[in-house]
């Protein structure tokens, strides 16, 4: 897994998955085209964290909030992250954000991956992974981490269940 090749030492993380009656293609393209204006609730969340809400394209978000596309295998799984100091910071290095852990305080990665069940199904699967590098950060981001996790774990379900049904509905359309 690129999880494990970017950040297999973490402080917490979160995991979610889903069955979708669909080819690892069609879901690693509905995962690369999710749209999170699809879901009112994610809206909703992203607004009350601040966060921005005028193109929730995947893409457009990532690069709205300075995160990373950091890696990807076509069809299998991708990558997205950022690290931490004051602000979220792109990665220019993907090679030394996987082996530098001093000269940031956060670092944190999340995935999309799909595993073929059996033909026409697949698991697709999202997890974040956090690291705390210093204690201090650690401590005040479990904090953090409290309030947010249940809120976090919700945009999760939903971006997957919006990923579910665009690429279950693609097979309709192209059937």
């Amino acid at each position: 897994m690129l999880l494990d090749k970017y950040l297999p030492k973490y402080t917490f993380n979160e995991y979610h998955q889903v069955k979708i009656n669909c080819s690892k293609e069609q879901a690693y393209k509905a995962a690369r085209k999710l749209d999170f204006s699809k879901s009112g609730t994610i809206r909703l969340l992203f607004k009350m964290r601040g966060l921005p809400t005028d193109d929730l394209t995947l893409m457009g978000f990532i690069n709205r909030v300075n995160f990373t596309l950091i890696d990807e295998i076509q069809n299998d799984e991708f990558v997205i992250g950022f690290w931490a100091n004051k602000k979220i910071e792109k990665i220019l290095d993907r090679g030394r954000f996987a082996i530098d852990n001093k000269s940031k305080r956060l670092k944190v990665i999340w995935n999309f991956k799909i595993n073929e069940i059996d033909h026409g199904l697949v698991l697709l699967s999202t997890e974040t992974r956090i690291y705390c590098i210093t204690m201090m950060t650690k401590i005040f981001f479990s904090i953090y981490w409290a309030m947010i996790r249940p809120f976090s774990g919700l945009i999760r379900i939903k971006m997957l269940n919006i990923i579910k049904e665009c690429a279950e509905h693609s097979i309709i359309k192209t059937a």
